[in-house]
């Protein structure tokens, strides 16, 4: 493995690079960034979940040898056999599917990102407003989506580094 390639919308994704990065002493870049010599080598590649499409995984299986995909999201994406199976049948993945927890804050966001999610969280509250009984559930994710969450944990990379450690 050369090289661990990632995008990153709100930071989560770089910071799991990095870290992965600095524990299989392989050298990170963002996609934007990466040199031409990789193409063609071995990567790990890891990307930013929105609406089940890792982003930016579709361009990387072009120009390299992906071993793993790393998904990163919000809340529970990629904790169940259905969200999984989504994924890999909405992404090219190939080798290993890791799905690793992210972070969230709307006010980091910027346009149309910024938008859709600041419609989605109307949506989500005017629905729970109209609601009896709210579960414990859904009132984190609510938090979660007004005041934002970090869920980046270096831990969750023991799996990854273990199966790339040389």
């Amino acid at each position: 493995m050369d090289a661990i390639i990632y995008t990153s919308n709100t930071g989560s994704t770089k910071r799991y690079a990095e870290m992965l990065g600095e524990r299989l002493l392989k050298p990170v870049f963002s996609s934007e960034k990466a040199p031409a010599e990789l193409e063609g080598k071995q990567i790990i590649y890891m990307g930013w979940v929105m609406a089940s499409s890792i982003q930016g995984l579709a361009d990387a299986v072009k120009k390299y040898d992906v071993k793993a995909v790393c998904a990163v999201g919000i809340l529970s994406m990629g904790d169940d056999e259905k969200s999984r199976e989504e994924l890999i049948s909405k992404n090219p993945v190939t080798g290993s599917l890791y799905c690793l927890p992210g972070c969230f804050n709307i006010k980091n966001l910027s346009g149309i990102y910024k938008m859709m999610m600041s419609m989605m969280v109307k949506k989500v509250e005017s629905e729970m407003k109209k609601k009896e009984n709210i579960s414990e559930s859904e009132r984190k994710a609510l938090k979660a989506f007004t005041e934002g969450i970090d869920l980046v944990d270096g831990t969750k990379l023991d799996e990854i580094a273990a199966e790339f450690a040389e």
